[in-house]
C-alpha cells in the first residue's frame, strides 16, 4: 500500500468520524423512551423539552408530556413533581414521541465508511456517499419521531392523558414512567 493510499484511508476514516458525530439528536434522555411498536400500545407520554419564558427569563421544562390542555401543558420528570407550563410563556417546544434509533443507522453508515477502505482511489467517492446518505437518514428518523410545535392539538396525541387530566386524579399521587438510567438534569 503507498504512502498516498495510507493517507486518503486515513483521511476518510476521519471524515467519517467527524460526520457521524455531528448526525441528528433528541431531547430525551438515552433509553428513556421506547421503540415505536412499543410506545404505541404503552400508556406513557412522549418526551418533552419547553423553552419558557417567565420574568423576562427563559428557562428549560423537560419531561413526560402528562397531558396538553387548551391552556396548560402538565409536564412530569423523573424524580420530579407535575409541573403545569401555562401555554402563554411556552415559547418553543419539541415533543420525542418514540426512539427513532438513530444511533443504530449511524453506526450501520460508520460500517458502510469503514467498508470503502478496499475501494483503493474510489473511496473519495463512495465514503462521502457513506456519510451523506447516513446523516440524511439520521436527520429523517429523528425528525420523524419529533413534533415542533406549541400547539395543543399536536402534542395531545403523545400525552399520556391524551383527553387531559381526569378530574377525579390525585396529581400529587401520579408516578413517572419508571426509568434505571441516570436522572436527567433537572432544567429549571
Amino acid at each position: 500500500m503507498s504512502r498516498a493510499d495510507s493517507r486518503m484511508k486515513r483521511a476518510a476514516l476521519v471524515a467519517a468520524v467527524a460526520a457521524l458525530a455531528g448526525c441528528a439528536s433528541h431531547a430525551a434522555p438515552p433509553q428513556w423512551l421506547s421503540d415505536a411498536r412499543t410506545t404505541a400500545s404503552s400508556g406513557w407520554g412522549g418526551w418533552i423539552r419547553m423553552t419558557v419564558r417567565v420574568d423576562s427569563v427563559d428557562g428549560i421544562v423537560g419531561g413526560e408530556l402528562i397531558a396538553a390542555h387548551d391552556d396548560t401543558v402538565f409536564v412530569l420528570a423523573p424524580g420530579d413533581s407535575l409541573r403545569a407550563i401555562p401555554h402563554v410563556t411556552i415559547r418553543k417546544a419539541e415533543l420525542v414521541e418514540y426512539d427513532p434509533k438513530q444511533g443504530t443507522i449511524s453506526a450501520y453508515a460508520f460500517l458502510g465508511v469503514l467498508s470503502t477502505v478496499s475501494h483503493g482511489f474510489v473511496l473519495v467517492l463512495s465514503a462521502p456517499a457513506w456519510m451523506i446518505t447516513g446523516a440524511v437518514l439520521t436527520h429523517v428518523v429523528v425528525n420523524e419521531a419529533t413534533t415542533k410545535s406549541t400547539v395543543t392539538k399536536a402534542l395531545r396525541p403523545y400525552a399520556r392523558f391524551p383527553q387531559g387530566i381526569p378530574a377525579e386524579l390525585d396529581r400529587s399521587k401520579l408516578l413517572p414512567k419508571p426509568y434505571t438510567g441516570q436522572p436527567p438534569k433537572r432544567f429549571w
